[in-house]
């Protein structure tokens, strides 16, 4: 008797652990595809026009932004 609840224990315990084995495993594997479907956002689109009279002096591009500056082409002004 106590060989046959021995073995009813430890096929218990494989059967409890190999739930416990597969339900993690499910677990994990949804955590997964949660940050594999993320996106980046695309900047939004911004227009914008030169004023007669005004040029782009220099173009700044970093990695959070792209800088334009902006002056007149007339002397003095």
């Amino acid at each position: 008797m106590k060989s046959k609840a021995s073995l009813w224990r430890s096929l218990a315990v494989v059967s409890v652990s190999i739930g416990v084995l597969l339900v993690a495993s499910k677990l994990g594997n949804a955590h997964h595809r949660t940050d594999s479907r993320r996106t980046s956002v695309l900047p939004k689109k911004i227009n914008f026009a030169l004023k007669e009279g005004q040029t782009i002096v220099a173009v700044s591009d970093t990695t959070q932004a792209i800088c334009f500056y902006i002056g007149n082409d007339e002397p003095g002004a």
